[in-house]
């Protein structure tokens, strides 16, 4: 497919290559967050002031992101 504006034609196939997600190098942290509701689908928290939410400048570690991840984690052993 060369254009955005191509139409599919009935029979016609498109493949489309989704490349694999880019290992982060982010690991488990346990930070204590107050959770309010977790559910299979929905995760709702009470984030403290000042927690960064994910890496950045000046916060390459301790964000919720590492504590979300951990959070994943122990819901897939579950």
């Amino acid at each position: 497919m060369e254009k955005a504006s191509h139409k599919t034609e009935i029979g016609e196939k498109i493949e489309i290559n989704i490349p694999r997600p880019a290992l982060t190098g982010l690991l488990p942290e346990a930070i204590p967050i107050k959770i309010l509701y977790e559910d299979d689908d929905l995760l709702v928290i009470d984030k403290p002031a000042g927690l960064t939410v994910h890496p950045a400048p000046g916060h390459p570690a301790t964000h919720w992101l590492t504590q979300c991840y951990l959070i994943c984690l122990k819901s897939r052993t579950r």
